[in-house]
Parts: structure tokens; sequence; C-alpha cells
């Protein structure tokens, strides 16, 4: 997934107090700049403005919200590098739920770890064979999930199986935009409610020295890098960079 650096047009004081609210400033100030660049199912790169990305993040945000999460609701993330990773996780800032991300390349037991102990009644995964990892041993508060790829009839009946509600991203974006545009007009309202101190993010750690640790991140701990990010990193509108660290990393999640 390729992106491009955002537009830097507004003084350090003009920033607002949370993530949401900053991406929707760069969709009306720059809405025909290009956000994302990734490749189709054809392996063609197609490029997307911010005004684009921003109505994706809604279109998700209302879909997510009509299937129950909510500002506080602690949400699973677990995917790598991928165009719908940074629509699933501005729709979930935008609603004022915590994400909790990881890669592809934890194992079953990191997963259900992470997604235990983060209290996580909701999940978004990249594809089937990490849902199977997932669940060899359900999280007990695990209760509906996402997956970004098509789902089999199979995979469908394992969830059913094991008291989980599943649904694909493409089938739960099509829900999202037949709803009614008032409910896209609500979330965006309720983006000011959303306060810097309030949990952006769970981030863990490799657990390398015993079990993840989970650090708490909040919309203001990002604004605060944001401030002052721009001292050592220089760039202007228009900018294109490589998505090369893990989506969930956290300096990567600062650039984006």
């Amino acid at each position: 997934c390729i992106m491009p650096i955002m537009e830097r047009e507004f003084t350090h004081t003009d920033l607002p107090i949370n993530l949401p609210l900053l991406f929707k400033l760069r969709a009306e100030s720059c809405p025909e700049l290009i956000a994302q660049a990734a490749k189709d199912r054809r392996g063609v790169f197609r490029t997307y403005s911010f005004k684009t990305v921003y109505e994706e993040i809604l279109t998700f945000a209302s879909a997510l919200q009509d299937i129950g999460i909510t500002k506080g609701s602690h949400t699973a993330l677990i995917s790598d590098n991928r165009k719908e990773w940074l629509i699933a996780d501005f729709a979930l800032l935008s609603l004022g739920a915590v994400d909790v991300p990881r890669g592809c390349d934890s194992t079953a037991a990191e997963l259900q770890y992470i997604i235990s102990f983060a209290d996580c009644s909701y999940g978004i995964f990249e594809n089937t064979a990490i849902l199977d990892k997932v669940l060899q041993k359900k999280p007990p508060l695990l209760k509906k999930v996402i997956v970004f790829e098509d789902l089999t009839s199979d995979e469908i009946d394992r969830c059913v199986h094991a008291g989980v509600e599943v649904y694909d991203y493409r089938s739960l974006m099509a829900c999202g935009k037949k709803l009614p545009l008032s409910r896209r007009t609500e979330i965006e309202t309720g983006m000011s409610d959303i306060k810097g101190s309030d949990i952006a993010t769970i981030i863990f750690t490799s657990g390398t020295t015993n079990t993840p640790k989970g650090v708490m991140l909040t919309h203001r701990n990002y604004m605060a890098q944001l401030e002052v990010v721009d001292k050592v990193l220089t760039v202007k509108p228009g900018d294109m960079w490589l998505s090369v660290l893990p989506v969930w990393h956290s300096f990567e999640r600062v650039v984006q």
C-alpha cells in the first residue's frame, strides 16, 4: 500500500483535538490530493483522494455503528499493510472506539492473549487464516468479527458454531452505503465529543521479555507528536511514501 504524506498547511495551534477531526480537516482542505494508492483485484494501482477515502471512512464507520460498535468499544484490528487498514482504523477512531492492532505473523496464542487481555468484543481480521487462529480458542468476550477478504460458507458455518457473528468487508461497506446519510452526519458531529484524553489505540509490545504488554495511547499522544514531527520529517504536498514498517508499528502509525 502506497500513501502520500499529508499536506501541512496548518500551524500547530490549529491542530484539532483528535485524529478523526484531523483527517476530516485534510479532506476539506485538500480533497483532491491523493491519500492512497493501492492495487485492485487485477493488480493495477488505483489512486484515491482524501475526499474519497474520507467518504469510505464514514461509510464503514456507519456500518460498524450499525452492528453495535460505539464509543469505547475495544476492537481487535489484526492485519498487515493494506488499503482497508487505514479505513478501518479511522472508522473506529471516528466512533470513539479503541482499536487493538497486531500483524498477521502473530501466533494463535499471542492473538488470543491480546484479544482477551484487551477485552475486545469485536474483531477486524485480514483473512480467514487469522480468523482460524483466533477461533482455535475463542476469546470469551469476542462476539462479532469482520474479515477484509471474502468468506467461504465453511468459515461462516464455523463462526456460527463458535457463537460469533461474522461479516465480510465488502458486504459491510455495501450495507453502510444503504444507511441514511443522516447517520454520517451524526458520526461527524460526534467526533467533536472525542476528547484528547480518550484512548485511541492499545498497541502491544512484541512479548520478547514475557507476555506482550499493552500500551494505551490517547488521541492527545498522537497530536503531541504531530505538533513536532515536521522538525525531523520534511515533506511537501504530493510526496509519496511506501509503507514498509508493519502498519500497526508505533512509528508507522504516527506517519499514517
